[in-house]
């Protein structure tokens, strides 16, 4: 005997379809299991979220963040129309600078680069580090773009690649911050062998042995894409033109999705940039 599920005629749906959990979670359930970032969800399942929550789907072509307005609210996989939930459409190969790659690529390279758990990107910010496209001229790296909301001053970084490989350690760096210095404003600081690619960043305070103390290590990293100089121009153009579509975004949903689908687009990126 074939089973048929039907919808309520109360909810909009998208074709049934398997949704793949793109970022968000933290809160959410699918029966009694915690749902978590890169899960596969069958079409018929529906998924309980908590008061303020928030949850992204890929949904075939479609991209959708869940927020919830109260606890308990239960959503269909891939509805977009759910009671005491915010849905919201989130198309940015229709943003004003179109990428070439399909939605699926987008959130293939998010994902392959993501750290394991993400449930809580953007929750918190990275202690005032912006997440940035920055340019490698030879052994220095200009780090400006990111530390463009950081008062003046000495500090040390974090810099991790993503993925995260076990082999490689963190690498830490020291630089004097002063935007309204010639020498300084551009964050230039020499780190040889560093390759061009995706990183996370966090801001410390330098100890007397030469140790980096991270101010905030709870807080989310920044993500930085390091490219090199003939692709710059082209790759941080294109980084910009998202910028006005996600702020809209941010303010139409919550600093967390917004926070993933930044991460989302410097991962697509930084696939383009290492492929000019």
């Amino acid at each position: 005997m074939k089973l048929f599920i039907v919808f309520p005629l109360t909810l909009t749906s998208l074709l049934a379809q398997h949704a793949l959990v793109v970022g968000g979670g933290a809160g959410w359930l699918w029966g009694d299991e915690k749902v978590l970032p890169k899960m596969q969800l069958p079409a018929i399942a529906t998924l309980t979220g908590s008061a303020s929550s928030n949850i992204i789907l890929k949904c075939g072509d479609s991209m959708l963040s869940y927020s919830c307005a109260k606890d308990g609210a239960r959503v269909p996989v891939c509805a977009t129309e759910v009671p005491y939930v915010k849905v919201t459409r989130i198309d940015p190969v229709g943003w004003a600078s179109k990428p070439k790659a399909s939605l699926t690529d987008i959130v293939f390279d998010y994902l392959a680069r993501a750290p394991g758990s993400v449930e809580n990107l953007g929750v918190r910010a990275g202690a005032n580090l912006t997440d940035a496209v920055v340019q490698q001229t030879g052994d220095t790296v200009l780090w400006a773009p990111t530390l463009v909301r950081l008062m003046s001053g000495s500090y040390c970084f974090q810099l991790d690649r993503l993925p995260a490989r076990a082999a490689l350690k963190p690498m830490v760096f020291k630089l004097d911050w002063d935007p309204e210095d010639e020498h300084q404003k551009t964050g230039a600081a020499q780190l040889p062998g560093l390759a061009p690619g995706t990183f996370t960043l966090q801001r410390g305070s330098p100890g007397d042995d030469g140790s980096c103390h991270i101010d905030d290590p709870d807080a989310a990293p920044a993500w930085v894409v390091v490219v090199s100089d003939h692709a710059f121009g082209t790759i941080n153009g294109e980084w910009q033109s998202y910028s006005a579509d996600i702020e809209r975004l941010e303010a139409d949903t919550s600093p967390e999705v917004a926070s993933t689908i930044r991460h989302a687009m410097l991962a697509y990126l930084a696939e383009s940039a290492e492929k000019q």
